[in-house]
């Protein structure tokens, strides 16, 4: 606050961090880690302001192994400039990690600060605005290998932004225990067919994991165009032609499902028995649940 005011009486000027982040909580070496960060121009006039991201082990922070204002291009840098927000607006600023073969089994820390163009343009009056100080952010892991691995799909529907989060915190949650999730986020790319990537998931992967919110299920129920309604197409006619202990390969998953108790999955699966995963400790006792049965019947095939 005291940083704010001095801020205000000398330039009008006024920057604050409200939000930052990395796109990933797991990642692997050579991954791309996309860093953001929400400016808020808390000033009295528009401004223009200049992000600098730094990433250290967290258990050495003194070094930092990236620092944007270090090891970036001019262009790149030039990049986090904010430029012109209006008072009370926010704006979010993004910077790409590439993570170093230096960095297997760590965990980093992320640090944001807002700066004046003077850091940028090596100016005569650089002023630091906002600080975040260290926060954890992420680890980086040995990424199970999608051939050799235990490998699964995870079929889900596009709620909200919230829930597409969650689905990719569940899959890095499966590569803890060393088993690949196929997820569109991660291994669907621009120019790639869609509906291939669907038929290859399901038919090819050894375990198919269905993420029952009830909008899923209503969705899966319809059978409508594309998305949800062709994998349950999909699912369903890979569910019916097998054996009831194949059909174990199709394990749901519940959450953010308000819907009445024997109506929470579709409609072709049954009375399967499902992973309840709706509360926040969904890491705990009901990931271990569904460990155990995704490697029960991997085992059988």
């Amino acid at each position: 606050m005291l940083r704010r005011w001095a801020n205000l009486l000398r330039t009008r000027w006024s920057f604050d961090v409200v939000a930052f982040h990395a796109d990933r909580g797991a990642a692997h070496v050579g991954d791309l880690v996309t860093l953001t960060a929400v400016v808020r121009n808390n000033g009295m006039q528009v401004g223009t302001a200049y992000v600098r991201f730094l990433v250290a082990d967290s258990y050495d922070v003194a070094h930092p192994v990236f620092d944007s204002d270090r090891d970036l291009s001019e262009n790149e840098r030039r990049a986090l400039r904010v430029v012109d927000i209006a008072r009370g607006e926010q704006s979010p600023v993004t910077c790409v990690f590439h993570v170093p073969a230096t960095a297997a089994h760590r965990h980093f820390d992320l640090r944001v600060q807002v700066w004046n163009p003077h850091r940028l343009f090596r100016g005569s009056y650089p002023w630091k605005f906002a600080d975040t100080g260290w926060r954890g952010m992420f680890e980086v892991i040995t990424p199970p290998s999608p051939a050799a691995a235990d490998r699964v799909f995870i079929s889900y529907s596009w709620d909200s932004e919230s829930h597409r989060e969650w689905v990719r915190q569940l899959s890095e949650e499966l590569e803890r225990h060393d088993i690949y999730a196929m997820i569109d986020q991660r291994d669907l790319r621009p120019g790639e067919d869609v509906t291939l990537f669907m038929e290859r998931g399901i038919s090819e992967s050894k375990v198919t994991l269905l993420v029952c919110t009830d909008k899923y299920t209503t969705k899966a129920n319809a059978r409508g165009a594309g998305g949800v309604g062709f994998e349950t197409i999909i699912s369903a006619h890979e569910y019916m032609h097998r054996s009831p202990e194949e059909r174990a390969r199709f394990i749901p998953v519940v959450r953010n499902n308000d819907l009445p108790a024997r109506q929470k999955l579709p409609r072709y699966l049954g009375s399967a028995l499902y992973v309840d995963m709706s509360d926040t400790n969904w890491r705990a006792k009901p990931m271990s649940e569904l460990i155990t049965a995704i490697r029960r019947h991997i085992k059988r095939r």
